[in-house]
């Protein structure tokens, strides 16, 4: 091996590990504490509660969207406030972890890998009204 490769497995391998640290662990405190502690615990409780919904209703159930899952009546909306609303992101984890028995999964629509879809939706037509969506239910398996 050259040492051009050497040096630059190094650098790579060090670059790495600086930028692993201070994303995982706050090293560089670029974050307040209180901040780094409860960041993003709303987007990680879709995937959480996708997960548990995943034990239930497959992994592919819902068309795999993120989501949550709750105990308060099914519910599809494009309105991600009313979503927010709606579900405890944090009960998520304890739901996921305990395995315990939810009734409903809410489905994310906001940001399913097209974030810009509203201007794609408007201009072939497209309204969340137009095509009547069922969410899962416990009582729809």
């Amino acid at each position: 091996m050259s040492l051009y490769v050497v040096r630059s497995l190094v650098f790579g391998g060090l670059a790495f590990a600086a930028l692993f640290a201070g994303f995982r662990w706050n090293v560089w405190h670029s974050a307040g504490e209180a901040s780094f502690a409860a960041g993003q615990k709303d987007t990680e409780g879709l995937v959480i509660g996708r997960l548990a919904a995943s034990r239930t209703i497959g992994i592919f159930g819902m068309g795999g969207l993120l989501g949550f899952v709750g105990d308060c009546p099914e519910l599809v909306t494009s309105d991600t406030a009313v979503l927010w609303r709606s579900y405890d992101p944090n009960a998520q984890t304890r739901i996921y972890l305990a395995q315990a028995p939810f009734r409903s999964f809410g489905p994310y629509l906001s940001h399913s890998g097209l974030q810009g879809n509203t201007p794609l939706r408007s201009w072939i037509g497209y309204s969340a009204s137009s095509r009547p969506a069922r969410g899962w239910t416990s009582s729809s398996a």
